[in-house]
């Protein structure tokens, strides 16, 4: 099934890592009621993604899951993959 919202709206990864994490309504949110330009709103939705994906590995299935621990962790992460903070 093809995702024909615009590409900022889009989201990336599999549905089922993504229904849980409530990323369809983030995407919703920054393109509707948050007026976030596209860039900006793909950004994000890339790096809540990345979180998501992160967020699995340590065995977190719901975003109330994610413990203080596991975003400290996603954080050094990130940095260790060369991405600068916001």
């Amino acid at each position: 099934m093809v995702d024909a919202r615009p590409k900022d709206q889009q989201i990336l990864i599999d549905p089922s890592i993504a229904r849980p994490f409530l990323l369809e309504g983030f995407a919703d949110f920054l393109a509707l009621e948050q007026g976030a330009s596209p860039r900006t709103s793909e950004a994000y939705r890339r790096d809540v993604e990345r979180l998501a994906l992160y967020a699995l590995t340590k065995g977190a299935r719901t975003p109330t899951d994610i413990s203080s621990r596991v975003l400290r962790e996603f954080v050094y992460h990130l940095k260790d993959l060369g991405l600068a903070p916001a």
